[in-house]
């Protein structure tokens, strides 16, 4: 099952100063400061139709999808190494292609756990995605009854989107991905079942990683996205995977792992 993409955006150029801040169309506002402390919130506003943000540093390049409310936009960016980054503004030109906007470079000061913070398509400093935490996990008293509610819930709230899986295999890649988009739709792939569940825990202090993988079982084959969550009391972590448990029936919470912490908690 075909659960994420690389998909390498191509990029016109497009010369201006690099030391504005309007460029291309985009207004983005300068920051206040050159150094901040894990995270920055990027905002403007542009008479263009779509854009995105392109951040490089600690030895990686994310894209990440802006939303734009009446043309203006307001983003939130998590670091998780220490280090210079660089964020740029990129404008929709056609098909794939993208130019270059305003940007700016800043430092991050802080070293963050990259499992316990907001991330690309794990949107857990989302109100939606807290309050949703908050509300399975009340009655909860352990990490692993929370990690064991967050498992039942997306279980059995959240669809296997067969046609959007389809259409990735495909080469489609104009769909949408992530925690917040998959809870809204209530549906999703696996990639879509494992950034929810990571950004539910995520949202209440809990490790959560999206693990990644080979899978072969019935109709679902191919690259496959389940969780590893952190349990604090048992200074493990453990595995879950809620897409197979929505599609299987069979129990998929800390599947082969500690024998005693299963005996425990066994599926419905």
């Amino acid at each position: 099952m075909v659960v994420s993409a690389i998909v390498n955006l191509s990029i016109i150029p497009v010369f201006a100063s690099s030391t504005s801040y309007i460029k291309n169309g985009v207004k983005l506002d300068k920051p206040g400061k050159s150094q901040v402390d894990g995270y920055i919130r990027v905002s403007g506003s542009t008479d263009n139709n779509k854009i995105k943000l392109l951040v490089s540093g600690g030895d990686k390049q994310v894209w990440y999808d802006v939303k734009l409310n009446n043309g203006e936009f307001d983003e939130e960016i998590w670091f998780d190494k220490q280090g210079k980054y660089t964020i740029k503004v990129m404008v929709y030109e056609y098909g794939r292609k993208y130019s270059y906007g305003p940007g700016f470079t800043v430092e991050n000061t802080e070293e963050s756990d990259e499992y316990l913070i907001p991330a690309k398509h794990i949107e857990s400093n989302d109100a939606v995605i807290i309050d949703t935490a908050r509300e399975i996990t009340k009655a909860c008293s352990s990490d692993l009854e929370k990690a064991r509610a967050i498992y039942d819930w997306v279980t059995d709230n959240i669809r296997f989107d067969y046609d959007k899986l389809e259409k990735h295999k495909r080469g489609q890649y104009g769909n949408k991905y992530g925690a917040l988009n998959t809870i809204k739709t209530r549906k999703g792939v696996c990639y879509d079942y494992a950034t929810l569940a990571a950004a539910l825990s995520r949202s209440l202090g809990l490790s959560a990683k999206v693990v990644e993988g080979d899978l072969n079982k019935g109709p679902l084959k191919g690259l496959h996205a389940w969780n590893e969550i952190y349990l604090e009391e048992w200074d493990s972590w453990i595995s879950f995977d809620t897409t197979l448990g929505a599609t299987t029936g069979e129990c998929y919470f800390n599947f082969g792992n500690d024998e005693k912490i299963y005996t425990a908690y066994e599926c419905k």
